[in-house]
Formats: structure tokens, C-alpha cells, sequence
């Protein structure tokens, strides 16, 4: 009998699930924002000591399962590995489906290294928001269409399900953008796209209603309450511009709110309803028209990865051999639905880039123009060249982010014993230890889990309940030339405090304060 050999594109997805654990495995990735890394200590039980079975943004029978997994297994990065593994399959079976569908080598071959492309920077910088979308828009390309393939159907069901429970609302915006190209294009049959559109939305009910039973049943609903009033104000367009433009004076509480820092401060839900009354007033001004659009362009100018992707799928639309009238009206209607929700909500360049990652519906559908041009070949080797380029600016990253953690290891040794340690400047992702209940997290953080349950448990963890109750803090900041803002917040809830002792190096510094007497 002889040996079949396995074919050109099974090599192509099967090194493409290589190269990315081997990213996972091998080399010193980092979560994009601190949500992930925050979530992580949760169910990982390494902030609390507990392995959290809700983590606020997941849903909770997804973290109630990585609980488990933590608990009986803790010293494993088993969230990190469950979203690279999430990614891959999202990205191999959108390959699968270019390799096999589209029929010019050369798009074929552009549109394959994009994907690669992009699966391979959301495995540097991996990012919850992004892999649920990812894995939202894998499955419902892979479920549209006539194909008899049962098992990629049946994948794409697991990737929706998995995508709604990593972030429902990525999972959302992909589904609007999947039935607008739709639409337009009549990728599916009208039978076909109700069908798919109802399998969706019966997913989509579920796993809400679970999550809503689950939360009514098991979490604080005061907490609830809080954390829906907070996000109304903390992310709110016109608050992060008054923010970001030094508007709100050092006297308020609000001014500390904006950083972040709201434990134990006089905001109640009842004064943050009020706050977000009064800044929804505000959205309806030429001013926040023209600090809508000029957000655009500063977040794009500080993202350049995901602004080029963007660019590229725009390129992608236009190049398609759909109508042109069918073109326009497609990216017409789309960009000004983007720029209204641009203006009512908070968008960084991870929602920018899923925004228009739903132009991939209509692109992989018709790529081919009647003349191929003769640019996508040295489009392709441009493409794998800033795979380089990028490859090697996050290598830079991490030998900063490894200097970084070598200084604040020195640093944490000069801590004041029995002292909690607190962070300014000094982003959670920063870190590259792998913390867990057995080795827990150095320092307390805050942000969106102040004012929980989970803050409460570390608190009591490092031998304290409230802040105002300190006799002594220390804190490690970056070597910024303003002053420093958490002695302040900390002075603000009524003990004042004095810096006891206080060493420096290149880039940070740990200062030891004591209660004053």
C-alpha cells in the first residue's frame, strides 16, 4: 500500500498551529492590556487565593471551568494557552477555507499570509476582546455557504460559542458586520442566512441567559450595579478627553477616579448615575464631534500595526470583483455606523481593527479582479517583511519589559516587611512571572476591581480590610518627571503619611511610607 503524502495545505495549517504554540511555549508574549492579566489572577486564584469562578468579563461557566482546571493544576498558564489555542483554530480554519476556495494563487496567497499575519500579532499581544471576535468571525465565515462539510460546521459552532463566551460583544459586532455583508452582497441565500442568522442568535440567547441566571444567582448584585455604573463613567468618551486634557482639578475625586483610583472614595452608584447624566449632555457639542474624530486618528496613529491591517482590508473591499455601486454603499453606510459608534463610546485601535475585520466577509467571498495585478506578489513579500519588522520590535519590547521586572525584583526586596505594595505607572502586563495561589501576585492593583468581593479577599489575604487602615505602604513607580499621583489618593481617604525610606534605579523607584502620628 502506498504511503499518501499529506497535501500543500494540511503542511500550511498544520505549521501554522506549530508556529503559534511554539510562540506560546517559547517565547516571552504578553497580554495586550491589563484586563487579561486581571482575569487571570482570578481564576487562577494567584490576587485572592482563591481560584474565582466569576471574573466579571467572561462569562462565568467559562471561568468557573478554568477554575477547576487551576485548582486541581496551578502551576500551568492554562488561560494564556486557552486563548492561543482559540486563535489557532480560528486562523487555520479560515486558511483551510482561502487554500481551498480561492482560486488565484496570487490572492490566495496575499490573503493567506494576511490571516497568518494576524493570528500571529494577536499571539504576541494576546487580548480577550480581539480572540473572541477572531473566533466570532471564524465561525460564521466557515458556517456561510453550501459546503457538506460537517465537521468545519461543527467547528464553527464550538468558535461561536467560544468567541460569546470570551466576549459576547465582539461576537456582536461581528454578527451585525456578517449580516450587513450579507446583505449587500448576497453571500448566502436569503433561506441559508436566516438559518445560520437564527443557529447564532439561539446561541448568543443561551449563553446570555445563563450568564444572567448564573450572576443573579452567585455574584453581589451591589457589585453588579457598581461595576455597569462605573464602566458608564470611567470609559465615557467626554470624561477620558476631560482626563486626557487636565480638565478636572487634583482637589476632585473625580480627578482620581479618572486614574483609576476609587477605593474607598465618596463615588457612590446614585453620584455616578448624576456624573454620566451630565456627561451625555456634553456628547451633543461641536466640541466632542471634533474630539470624536481627532481620537480616531490619535488612536490610529498610536496603533500603526492595526491601522496598516485596517488599511489592507479596505484595500480589499475595493479590489473585490463585487459591483461598485455594491462597494460603496457597503463601505458608505458601514464607516458612518463606525463613526456614531465611535462618538458615543470609548474606541481603541483593538475595536477599530474588529470593526473593519467584518470586511473580510465580502473580500474572501470575491477577491479575484479580471486582471490580477502584478503589485500582489511584492504586496505578499511586504506583508511577510513586516512580519519581521513587527517580530523584531516586540523583541526590543520584551528585553525592555525583562530589564523592567529586573529592577523591580531589586526593588521589592527593599520593601518595608508586612507592608502591602502598591503600583503607579507599572502595568500589570508588565510582569513575566506566571503567578498562581501558590505563588501569589507582589503588589495589590486597582481599577475595575476595586470596590469587589475579589479586592475585598486581598486585602484580608495580606492582613488588612480598608486602606485608611495602613500603618505603613509601599509603592513602586516608574521614574516619571510629574508627581506622583497614588500618595495623594491614599492621603485622601483620611491618614496622612509620611516617606520613610526611599531607593531608586534607571527606570523605577520604591518608596516606603509610614502612618504619621
Amino acid at each position: 500500500m502506498e504511503m499518501r503524502l499529506p497535501s500543500w495545505n494540511h503542511l500550511v495549517l498544520a505549521l501554522t498551529v506549530i508556529v503559534y504554540l511554539c510562540l506560546f511555549f517559547l517565547i516571552p508574549w504578553r497580554f495586550q492590556t491589563n484586563d487579561d492579566v486581571i482575569i487571570m489572577w482570578l481564576v487562577s486564584g494567584a490576587y485572592t487565593g482563591v481560584s474565582e469562578t466569576y471574573a466579571v468579563f467572561i462569562h462565568p461557566y467559562l471561568s468557573w471551568s478554568l477554575a477547576q482546571i487551576y485548582d486541581a493544576y496551578p502551576q500551568f498558564n492554562w488561560y494564556g494557552l486557552s486563548w492561543y489555542i482559540t486563535i489557532s483554530i480560528s486562523v487555520v480554519l479560515v486558511l483551510n477555507r482561502i487554500l481551498s476556495d480561492i482560486a488565484s494563487p496570487k490572492w490566495k496567497a496575499f490573503w493567506a499570509s494576511f490571516i497568518f499575519l494576524l493570528g500571529f500579532h494577536f499571539c504576541l499581544f494576546p487580548q480577550f476582546t480581539l480572540v473572541a471576535g477572531l473566533a466570532g468571525y471564524s465561525g460564521m465565515y466557515c458556517l456561510s455557504g453550501n459546503r457538506r462539510n460537517y465537521l468545519e460546521k461543527g467547528i464553527s459552532i464550538i468558535l461561536i460559542v467560544t468567541g460569546v463566551m470570551i466576549r459576547w460583544e465582539s461576537v456582536a459586532l461581528v454578527m451585525i458586520g456578517w449580516v450587513w455583508s450579507s446583505f449587500i452582497f448576497s453571500i448566502d441565500n436569503r433561506k441559508v442566512l436566516f438559518q445560520n442568522l437564527l443557529l447564532v442568535v439561539a446561541i448568543f440567547l443561551t449563553l446570555l441567559g445563563l450568564k444572567l441566571d448564573y450572576e443573579q444567582r452567585f455574584v453581589e448584585q451591589d457589585f453588579l450595579a457598581f461595576n455597569k455604573a462605573r464602566a458608564g463613567v470611567i470609559d465615557h468618551p467626554v470624561f477620558v478627553e476631560s482626563i486626557r486634557n487636565e480638565e478636572i482639578s487634583r482637589e476632585s475625586d473625580w480627578f482620581y477616579y479618572g486614574r483609576w483610583m476609587f477605593e474607598e472614595l465618596p463615588i457612590d452608584i446614585e453620584r455616578l448615575k448624576s456624573k454620566k447624566i451630565e456627561l451625555d449632555k456634553q456628547l451633543y457639542t461641536w466640541k466632542e464631534l471634533k474630539n470624536g474624530l481627532q481620537r480616531i486618528i490619535r488612536v490610529q496613529l498610536t496603533e500603526l500595526f492595526k491601522s496598516m491591517m485596517i488599511l489592507i482590508l479596505f484595500f480589499g473591499v475595493i479590489r473585490s470583483s463585487w459591483k461598485l455601486d455594491r462597494k460603496l454603499l457597503y463601505l458608505v453606510v458601514w464607516l458612518i455606523f463606525y463613526l456614531i459608534f465611535n462618538h458615543y463610546n470609548l474606541l481603541l485601535g483593538r475595536v477599530n481593527l474588529l470593526f473593519f475585520l467584518v470586511f473580510l466577509f465580502p473580500i474572501l467571498k470575491k477577491p479575484e479582479t479580471e486582471k490580477p495585478s502584478k503589485f500582489i506578489i511584492p504586496s505578499v513579500l511586504v506583508l511577510w517583511t513586516f512580519l519581521g519588522i513587527h517580530a523584531f520590535n516586540f523583541w526590543k519590547e520584551a528585553l525592555g519589559r525583562e530589564k523592567i521586572n529586573k529592577e523591580f525584583y531589586f526593588l521589592f526586596e527593599k520593601k518595608e516587611e508586612n507592608s502591602p505594595l502598591f503600583l503607579e505607572g507599572f502595568f500589570e502586563y508588565n510582569y513575566m512571572e506566571s503567578f498562581n495561589k501558590l505563588e501569589p501576585v507582589p503588589a495589590l492593583t486597582y481599577g475595575w476591581i476595586s470596590n469587589s468581593p475579589f479586592q475585598r479577599k486581598a486585602f484580608e489575604l495580606r492582613g488588612f480590610e480598608n486602606l485608611n487602615e495602613l500603618e505603613s505602604y509601599s509603592l513602586i513607580a516608574f521614574q516619571f518627571p510629574e508627581p506622583l499621583v497614588f500618595p495623594d489618593y491614599i492621603q485622601r481617604l483620611g491618614s496622612k503619611y509620611e516617606v520613610k525610606s526611599e531607593f531608586e534605579l534607571e527606570n523605577l523607584r520604591i518608596l516606603n511610607f509610614l502612618k504619621v502620628r
